[in-house]
C-alpha cells in the first residue's frame, strides 16, 4: 500500500503520482507514464526524473511541475514537455543524462533486445560513464569526476578525441615491460569501447527520438585495440587443479558455499551468474539420470544456448547434504541474502582462487574452460558434445578456444624409437 502522505496533487489529471522515498541524504524522484500521444511525440514509455530535493515538501512541488509538463495545458492546447523537446531538437543537443535515462528505461522494450538482461543495461550505462568521467595525466594516473556525464552535453561526450584520449591514457598506467598486463589493459579498453558505444547503436537510437542527436559517423570510427592476445584456452595444470580441490575440500563443512561452486564450475562448466541464480527446481530427473537444466526461466535468461547439463551422483549427494534446499525457489548456494551469494562466490571466491591461478583474470571462468576440456577429452573431441555441454551459442568461438586441446602433440615412444623398422638404413641398401 502507498504512503499518502508522498502523494503528489496535481490539476492536469485525476491520477494519483507518489514520489519516492530515497535513501537518506538522497533525493526524492518521480516515475510516470504520460499519455499515449505524448509517449508516441516523445518516443518514451516512462519517466523517472528526480526532484533535486531531499525534502518532501519542495520535493512534491517540483513533481507536480515535472508531470503536469506531460499533460497538455488547457489554456494552450499544447503539452510543454513536447515543446520543450521540440526546441531542444531544433537547438542544443541532449544531455547524456536524458540519453541514458532513455536508454534505461526503454532498452529491453526494442525489438529482438526483449531478452536483454538488466545487468547488461547497467553495465553498458557504467561503461560509458566511465569513459566520459575519466581523466589521464602524464604519468597515466586516472581520475574520474563521478557523476559529471549526466550534464554533459551528447556531442561533448561523443568527442572521438575524448574517447581516443581514454585508450591512451589507461594504456599509460600499465608497466609495458609486462606483455600480460599490456594485454589485459587492452582487453579492458576494448570492453568499454564496446559496451559504452552500444547505447548508439542503430537498433537504440529511436529511443532518443525528441533529442538532438550529433553525426555519429565519426564517433563509429573510434576503433579498438587490434587483438594481440591469444583468445585459445590454456589448461590449468592438474598439480594446480589437484591443490585447489584439496584446500576447497578442506573447507566443504566450512564454506559449502565455496565448496559448491566451485564444483558446479568445474563438473558442470556453469557460469558464474548461472551458480549464483541456480535453484533447486533447475535440477530435473530424466531417463539418463539427473541433469541441471539451465534455461530462461522468469527470473533468469540464459546466455548463450539453453541446455541440460548431466549431474553425478556424487556431487547430486554433495547438493542434498550442503546446500540447505527444500523447496523448488531455495537457492543452491546457501547464503543470507541474494547479496551475499553473488559476493561470496564472485568476489571472495574469485580472491581465493587467484592463490592458485594468479596469471588468470577470471578463475571461475577457467574451471568453466577447464570442464569443457574434460568433455572434449572424455568424448574424444566431440564438439557437438562439447557444445551442448559448454552452451555456447556460436560453435566457431568453441572450435577456436578450445581446437588446441584436442591437437595436443604425442609423446615420443623409447621403444618406437628403437624399433628395427625405424631404422635409417644404409646408402647401399637404400640404393
Amino acid at each position: 500500500m502507498k504512503d499518502k502522505k508522498l502523494l503528489v496533487q496535481v490539476g492536469c489529471t485525476s491520477r494519483e503520482f507518489y514520489i519516492f522515498k530515497p535513501k537518506p541524504g538522497a533525493d526524492y524522484h518521480i516515475k510516470f507514464r504520460p499519455p499515449a500521444e505524448v509517449r508516441d511525440q516523445l518516443g518514451i514509455e516512462t519517466v523517472f526524473k528526480t526532484t533535486g530535493h531531499t525534502l518532501e515538501a519542495p520535493a512534491k512541488q517540483e513533481a507536480r511541475r515535472i508531470i503536469e509538463s506531460y499533460w497538455q495545458d488547457r489554456r494552450t492546447l499544447e503539452v510543454p514537455a513536447v515543446i520543450e523537446a521540440k526546441t531542444k531538437a531544433r537547438g542544443e543537443f541532449a544531455t547524456l543524462g536524458e540519453i541514458v535515462q532513455r536508454y534505461r528505461d526503454g532498452a529491453r522494450t526494442v525489438e529482438n533486445k526483449e531478452n536483454m538482461d538488466r545487468d547488461t543495461v547497467k553495465a553498458n550505462i557504467r561503461a560509458l560513464m566511465v569513459i566520459v568521467e575519466t581523466r589521464f595525466d602524464e604519468a597515466g594516473n586516472r581520475t574520474r569526476r563521478a557523476g559529471s556525464g549526466q550534464t554533459m552535453r551528447v556531442n561533448k561526450a561523443l568527442d572521438p578525441e575524448l574517447w581516443n584520449d581514454f585508450k591512451s591514457g589507461w594504456l599509460r598506467s600499465v608497466n609495458h615491460d609486462d606483455e600480460t598486463a599490456v594485454d589485459r589493459a587492452k582487453r579492458t579498453v576494448n570492453s568499454y569501447i564496446a559496451q559504452g558505444r552500444s547505447l548508439f547503436g542503430e537498433e537504440f537510437l529511436p529511443l532518443y527520438k525528441g533529442l538532438r542527436l550529433p553525426d555519429l559517423a565519426e564517433f563509429r570510427k573510434v576503433k579498438r585495440f587490434k587483438q594481440t592476445w591469444d583468445t585459445r584456452y590454456r589448461p590449468i595444470s592438474q598439480d594446480v587443479i589437484e591443490a585447489m580441490r584439496e584446500s576447497i575440500n578442506d573447507m566443504r563443512t566450512e564454506r559449502p558455499d565455496w565448496y559448491l561452486a566451485f564444483y558446479f564450475a568445474l563438473y558442470l562448466g556453469m557460469r558464474r551468474e548461472e551458480i549464483c541464480a541456480a535453484k533447486l527446481g533447475w535440477i530435473e530427473r530424466t531417463i539418463h539420470g539427473h541433469v541441471m537444466k539451465i534455461c530462461k526461466r522468469a527470473d533468469f535468461t540464459p546466455k548463450g544456448i539453453a541446455g541440460d547439463v548431466p549431474i553425478s551422483d556424487w556431487l547430486l549427494g554433495e547438493i542434498r547434504e550442503l546446500s540447505g534446499a527444500k523447496k523448488r525457489d531455495d537457492y543452491l548456494i546457501p547464503a543470507t541474502t541474494p547479496t551475499n551469494r553473488i559476493k561470496n562466490v564472485q568476489r571472495k571466491l574469485t580472491k581465493f582462487l587467484h592463490r592458485f591461478m594468479p596469471d588468470r583474470i577470471k578463475p571461475l571462468h577457467e574451471l568453466r574452460k577447464h570442464a569443457c576440456t574434460l568433455m572434449l577429452m572424455q568424448t574424444n573431441g566431440n564438439f557437438a558434445l562439447a557444445q551442448k555441454f559448454s552452451r555456447h551459442a556460436d560453435k566457431d568461438t568453441l572450435l577456436d578456444v578450445y581446437a588446441a586441446v584436442v591437437q595436443q602433440i604425442p609423446a615420443l615412444d623409447s621403444v618406437a624409437i628403437q624399433s628395427p623398422s625405424l631404422r635409417v638404413l644404409p646408402k647401399a641398401d637404400a640404393a
